[in-house]
């Protein structure tokens, strides 16, 4: 019904403090620089024109940027709902501060219930797992209990398959959505965002007769009632 994008994805940082299996971004955007906060007002000034009505913060780690309040405000103050993405090591201090700002709505990385599976999709990072859950009981208590929105960004991929389900369970328990995404592969000659170098990630041609047993019983745990 519209001539102009609803909902951009912006890429404000390819700096992360993980270096997730299923993620490729800080090589594939490694050359591409940050924009300052003032450029980012022209841009949020120019989506506001347009018509844009959402706006994701992505990267990277949205935030390993200081100015990530800034960001959050440029947007929201000019009538543009952001979601913030991020891999929840976020402290409580920045977290605060990003709902502050007007940061109502987060979808925060979790991929399975197993700290040593979770903590080996993010690159082999202990404790990644524990923070992860730190950061969404943070903004389960700092977030407004009306005008609020939270989920956990899931991947489906060949190392957590048997996870899945007990990651949508715990969302729907604490009341936060779970957005399913499938783990996506790509080539160095043509590098892509969200995607992996690491070929051994694609499903085997033996493994998506389970992937459609899965999604059949998720889509049943949808209808049901599941957030998802």
């Amino acid at each position: 019904t519209k001539n102009s994008p609803i909902y951009v994805q912006f890429y404000i940082t390819a700096r992360c403090n993980l270096t997730c299996e299923q993620c490729n971004i800080i090589y594939a955007n490694s050359d591409v620089r940050e924009c300052s906060i003032t450029e980012i007002e022209k841009i949020a000034k120019n989506f506001a024109d347009m018509g844009v009505a959402i706006v994701l913060l992505t990267g990277g780690e949205p935030f390993a940027r200081k100015d990530l309040p800034e960001i959050i405000y440029a947007f929201e103050s000019r009538g543009i709902h952001v979601r913030m993405q991020t891999n929840g090591l976020a402290s409580e201090k920045q977290i605060i501060a990003a709902i502050e700002a007007g940061g109502r709505d987060i979808s925060i990385s979790l991929d399975s219930l197993r700290p040593s599976i979770q903590d080996k999709i993010n690159g082999g990072f202990q404790m990644s797992w524990h923070k992860a859950m730190r950061s969404i009981a943070l903004f389960t208590k700092h977030l407004p209990k009306e005008n609020s929105f939270a989920s956990l960004g899931c991947v489906l991929q060949p190392n957590n398959l048997g996870d899945i389900e007990d990651v949508i369970r715990f969302g729907t328990k604490i009341n936060w959505h779970t957005s399913l995404v499938p783990i996506h592969v790509s080539d160095h000659t043509k590098p892509r965002g969200f995607r992996t170098f690491d070929t051994r990630l694609r499903f085997k041609k033996e493994e998506i007769p389970h992937v459609d047993i899965l999604l059949k019983k998720i889509k049943m745990m949808r209808d049901s009632g599941y957030l998802l």
